[in-house]
């Protein structure tokens, strides 16, 4: 990880990162990976496990919902 310099790019990604859950945005120039590490979930363990989300905004929907329900 490094850290990119303020400007349009970087904006975008920061937007890209925190989006809503259902809305669709670009990443910023410069942030794609050509590989993404995928956690996958364990069922088999007694504590919860990482999970990967691909924004902030769906990270905290399911939160939500979990609290909610």
């Amino acid at each position: 990880m490094s850290l990119a310099p303020f400007g349009e790019a970087a904006l975008d990604h920061f937007m890209y990162i925190e989006r809503p859950e259902g809305v669709d945005i670009a990443d910023g120039a410069g942030f794609g990976h050509a590989l993404h590490y995928r956690r996958i979930a364990r069922p088999d363990m007694l504590a919860p496990s990482p999970q990967d989300y691909p924004s902030q905004g769906i990270c905290i929907t399911g939160s939500s919902r979990a609290w909610c329900d």
